[in-house]
């Protein structure tokens, strides 16, 4: 899964850098939706994706929820 996040972060910072250097701004919503693609692609089983909608995200403020769980079988939820 690491490996999963850290290319998806090389991969949205070297987009943000290409539309910068071409005075292109990238919209939030077009990042979201490729990292989604990308980890939905990569990810395999390691990842259950249900994306807000833009109605949803009016009404919580997040475009992703997160939530994480390890050996001890506690979850950690975290709102971006």
């Amino acid at each position: 899964m690491k490996e999963i996040l850290l290319k998806n972060s090389v991969w949205a910072w070297n987009r943000l850098r290409e539309a910068r250097t071409l005075g292109y701004q990238l919209g939030e919503e077009s990042i979201t939706d490729f990292l989604i693609l990308n980890l939905k692609k990569n990810g395999g089983k390691k990842f259950f994706i249900n994306s807000f909608t833009r109605h949803a995200e009016s009404l919580n403020g997040a475009d992703w929820e997160w939530w994480f769980t390890g050996s001890s079988g506690m979850w950690l939820v975290s709102y971006l």
